[in-house]
């Protein structure tokens, strides 16, 4: 994972749940991770190197959605352009941790 990336999602959860603010102001946060194939991978399998992440937007404490699709168009084609797509999505468990919810494991099924 780039540097870019970890930073600016790490940034875009921090403005959402900072931890010196009151925890009943925490939102979840949604975004697309972007990567493309590494080109030397370290063993026999093909490796993805996420590249940048496109913070989306924010909800509840403990539940977040994207909306309108239609505003990473611009920064889709750019990606493509560069051999970039979309890995995956990302998002945010203020306070409660690392883990994946029924609702993601659900989610991932659908966009695999």
């Amino acid at each position: 994972m780039s540097k870019l990336a970890y930073t600016k999602f790490l940034k875009f959860v921090v403005e959402h749940a900072h931890p010196f603010r009151s925890r009943h102001t925490w939102q979840e946060v949604i975004g697309f991770i972007f990567g493309r194939f590494n080109p030397e991978p370290t063993g026999d399998e093909p490796e993805v190197y996420i590249t940048d992440v496109l913070p989306m937007d924010s909800g509840s404490s403990v539940y977040v959605k994207v909306g309108d699709y239609s505003s990473i168009y611009p920064t889709l084609m750019e990606k493509m352009e560069n051999n970039e797509f979309v890995v995956g999505w990302i998002h945010s468990h203020p306070g409660l941790g690392i883990f994946l919810s029924g609702t993601d494991v659900n989610t991932q099924a659908i966009y695999q």
